[in-house]
């Protein structure tokens, strides 16, 4: 466009230039297409004229160096939304994903796992969770049993309180440890408000536990010498029956059941505790006593010594009798023999060793029976270290 108005300059120009200069006639112009050509010449030459007159020069100043260990400026934000608007980036507390109720296991607060009771032992078992879903668990939620050993549990327990997402709670359930020697888990999960369940993961699908060993110590696990005043005695005499006061005198012609120490046995020893016994001042009359019950295990062996006390100057003495040892199963109240040990006053004592791991799990009361084996006078019957032992 410029070009064009150049031209157009140029040649009104020459058409004056023409009529002023003498001699020069419209027939002296050049072609017309010589005439752009002539154009472009005059143009480019006064663009030169122009850019060396007006254009002016332009030195660039040197480059000032950052001071060291100076970070530059960041950038300007790209970010050109205006205040308010809504961007793609979450807000801190957004959990992008997460399910409307998760739970995620913070610590086991009582009971760690295999923690040993014994059999029949009530115990407390409190979890610590985290609410990790975006949804508050209210008292309308509740800690319910999903699997495995129940403990004796209810099947849900509610919530106390209300758990907002990010916030830990400690639930707990009442068990109970099961009679029976073992490994024992059971599996819990929660449920919301509208019924369903869910648990811990990822996916909220799994399982929270309490596992416990029901076991017994070793050792001593029932004496019969301590639990003596607890039993209930009875005698017969042949014509009367009737209980027998424990702990009474020496010299009760209905029998005799006591704790004595510091007696002189049959063979010589001298003893700490034993349960002193005798039968009623009568031929062939007994005592008795049953036992508090106890639960048999796998392991438990039954053992003691039997025999009389020696006379005053360490005689063996004419004792006689017959001591039997039975059991009643609290489960049906039948009752069933261990063993029958007929002694006599020979300066030896009976070894008892009986194994009850058929009993395993069993409920029962022992009964111990002392008989005069004809004339009662002598039997003066101990039984010492009479225990269940595992």
């Amino acid at each position: 466009m410029r070009a064009r108005l150049w031209i157009a300059l140029l040649l009104g120009a020459l058409l004056i230039a023409g009529c002023n200069f003498p001699g020069m006639q419209p027939t002296d112009l050049p072609p017309a297409e010589n005439i752009e050509t002539i154009a472009a010449k005059t143009i480019s030459a006064q663009q030169t004229i122009l850019a060396g007159t007006l254009r002016p020069t332009i030195t660039a100043a040197p480059a000032t160096p950052l001071p060291q260990n100076t970070t530059p400026p960041p950038p300007p934000p790209t970010d050109t939304a205006a205040p308010g608007a809504p961007t793609s980036t979450p807000k801190p507390t957004d959990t992008p994903g997460a399910p409307c109720n998760r739970a995620s296991f913070v610590a086991d607060v009582t009971v760690p796992d295999d923690t040993a009771f014994r059999p029949g032992d009530k115990f407390t078992k409190t979890w610590r969770l985290k609410n990790t879903g975006t949804c508050t668990w209210t008292p309308s939620y509740a800690l319910v049993f999903a699997d495995g050993d129940k403990m004796g549990a209810p099947d849900a327990v509610p919530l106390t309180a209300s758990v907002a997402p990010g916030q830990t709670v400690d639930l707990s359930v009442e068990l109970t440890a099961p009679d029976t020697l073992g490994t024992y888990q059971g599996n819990w999960q929660l449920k919301d408000d509208k019924g369903q369940t869910f648990g811990i993961g990822e996916k909220a699908d799994k399982t929270f536990w309490v596992r416990v060993k029901v076991t017994l110590p070793g050792g001593i696990t029932y004496d019969f010498l301590a639990r003596a005043s607890s039993a209930t005695w009875e005698y017969d005499d042949g014509t009367d029956t009737g209980s027998l006061p424990y702990d009474g005198a020496d010299d009760d012609p209905r029998g005799v059941a006591k704790i004595k120490r510091d007696l002189k046995l049959e063979d010589g020893r001298k003893t700490g505790a034993v349960l002193f016994t005798m039968p009623p001042h009568s031929n062939d009359g007994s005592i008795s006593a049953t036992y508090p019950p106890y639960t048999v295990y796998n392991g438990d062996y039954l053992k003691g010594l039997l025999g009389f006390q020696a006379e005053s100057d360490g005689s063996c003495g004419a004792g006689k009798a017959v001591f039997t040892i039975r059991y009643k199963l609290t489960s049906d109240g039948t009752v069933h023999t261990l063993g029958e040990w007929h002694d006599s006053c020979d300066g030896k004592l009976v070894k008892l060793n009986v194994d009850l791991s058929s009993l395993n799990g069993e409920e029962v009361q022992f009964i111990l029976i002392l008989d005069a084996d004809g004339d009662y006078r002598g039997d003066r019957a101990v039984w010492s270290s009479l225990r269940v032992e595992r």
